[in-house]
């Protein structure tokens, strides 16, 4: 009778074990069951968005997502994947239709996912703790209005990284007709049909107003180097041009505003005694360390910026979609790659979805 308890029991454990799985936010060991599985690339121009449920712009209590490409840009969708929780959801779920966050708008969050160098050898090691950062923190450039002062001879915009422009700062540019193709050259365009071209890596290509003059109205791009202001239904442009200190990308020479680890930052991995899924908040000890460069991934609104996400086809039908396991696939990020090493999960493997 003792044996046959004791057999059952560690039936019992096992069981528990296999279905217990591997949490969001865990690392890929040599051992690990879902080593080696087959990995796919997720849909291009996959980005990062929160749902603004307080106080107007990114918060600490806003729920973040890993917004899957779909027609849906403003709304959050079936089979995003929750980044902190939200309700009864947890990090690392998928939002199916009858959740309370399903349909939701989605507010885009230009971030990068890097990793926190602990150990100083200059290379990303297991213990590394990662993060999904703000690609320009402190900064809420995603409102849509900015101040407005002054009288109707000139219009003033009020902006904490640029010195406030003035209309004798925009000077006449033709606009852009097309005919020509140029390697890393972005062409802009505005709500009135104007169009330019720059060399710079654009943030949001969706114009945002940015105020008026004389009752016309300006609309503002954000770029990594500099913010296009444009008066509508002119040629008249602004080109305002980052500080240099913080003009330099971590891959292509143009960064974002800082690289330390800012107030609500995610954390993707566990670190110390905070789980993964959690915001940094203000004093909490990992805060203001310095971000390691270059980026695992960036959510910079180009399809090539998420290469390095990538989905475990569970159900085998070529398509992402509620099933299938999440990774950011780093090292390597290559088509054709499997699960390795070091890879990050970003939703649970082998484990019942939260509901």
């Amino acid at each position: 009778m003792i044996r046959v308890f004791l057999f059952t029991s560690l039936i019992l454990m096992l069981n528990l074990a296999i279905s217990s799985g591997y949490d969001f936010g865990t690392k890929v060991m040599s051992d690990d069951t879902d080593m080696g599985g087959p990995l796919f690339d997720i849909p291009g121009g996959t980005t990062v968005g929160f749902w603004d449920i307080g106080t107007p712009g990114y918060d600490e209590a806003d729920p973040v997502y890993l917004h899957i490409a779909r027609s849906c840009r403003d709304m959050i969708t079936a089979n995003d994947v929750r980044l902190t929780s939200i309700d009864n959801h947890s990090p690392g779920s998928k939002v199916i239709f009858d959740d309370i966050d399903m349909s939701k708008p989605l507010t885009l969050l230009p971030a990068t996912i890097n990793y926190l160098n602990l150990y100083g050898s200059q290379a990303y090691d297991l213990d590394d703790p990662v993060y999904l950062h703000q690609y320009y923190c402190g900064l809420d450039y995603i409102r849509a209005g900015h101040e407005q002062t002054g009288d109707e001879s000139g219009y003033e915009f009020q902006d904490e990284r640029v010195a406030p422009a003035k209309i004798e700062d925009f000077e006449m540019r033709l606009p852009y007709r097309g005919g020509i193709s140029v390697p890393g050259v972005s062409c802009i365009e505005f709500t009135d049909g104007y169009r330019l071209l720059i060399s710079d890596l654009v943030i949001d290509f969706i114009p945002k107003v940015a105020g008026g003059y004389r009752g016309i109205k300006v609309e503002v791009i954000h770029g990594a180097k500099a913010k296009y202001y444009h008066i509508l239904d002119t040629w008249l442009m602004k080109i305002a041009p980052f500080s240099e200190e913080n003009a330099r990308d971590l891959d292509t020479g143009f960064s974002p505003m800082t690289a330390l680890i800012c107030t609500n930052d995610i954390r993707l991995c566990r670190i110390g005694n905070f789980s993964p899924g959690t915001k940094v908040v203000d004093f909490d000890p990992d805060q203001n360390k310095m971000l390691a460069s270059p980026a695992l991934a960036k959510f910079l609104g180009r399809a090539k910026d998420s290469a390095r996400i990538r989905y475990l086809d569970r159900n085998g039908n070529a398509q992402y979609d509620y099933p299938d396991y999440v990774y950011l696939n780093y090292p390597s990020g290559r088509t054709g790659d499997s699960v390795v090493v070091n890879n990050v999960r970003l939703t649970p493997v082998n484990a019942s979805p939260d509901s």
